[in-house]
């Protein structure tokens, strides 16, 4: 999900685009970018949908939110996704400020959960969201 809003100062924040897509048809080519918000909002939900462990040399990048698939959330499963989180973006993601999450599992019965993730980034005013959906794929 991209949010809309506008960030004072172009390409304050500048990043690669995950998806390694291809910029420009000759050769050597380029890799497109991901700007301002969009940078940000790659970042937080690559660091939330990557497991402990699972990135080289750095073991307590990522988050366990992917284990939410598989259980009921609970006040004190809630109350630890949301330090564990916390810690992730406090730890990682030194352009934002984290202000909340929220779980939405409504959806559990399908191995779906949304979450609501609410920030600031360092230096601004405004609140923003970003809602990451976590799914089982089979």
């Amino acid at each position: 999900p991209i949010v809309s809003n506008r960030i004072d100062g172009k390409d304050r924040f500048v990043d690669f685009d995950l998806a390694f897509t291809r910029v420009g048809e000759n050769n050597p080519y380029s890799l497109a970018v991901k700007k301002d918000l969009n940078a940000i909002n790659q970042s937080l939900t690559n660091l939330i949908l990557t497991r402990k462990g699972e990135k080289g040399f750095s073991p307590l990048f990522g988050t366990n939110v992917v284990s939410l698939l598989f259980e009921t959330i609970g006040s004190l499963q809630e109350i630890t996704l949301k330090e564990e989180i916390r810690f992730a973006i406090k730890t990682f993601e030194p352009r934002v400020e984290f202000i909340d999450v929220e779980f939405d599992d409504s959806d559990i019965d399908t191995n779906q959960v949304k979450i609501r993730i609410n920030f600031r980034l360092v230096n601004e005013q405004s609140q923003r969201e970003l809602v990451v959906e976590v799914q089982r794929r089979r």
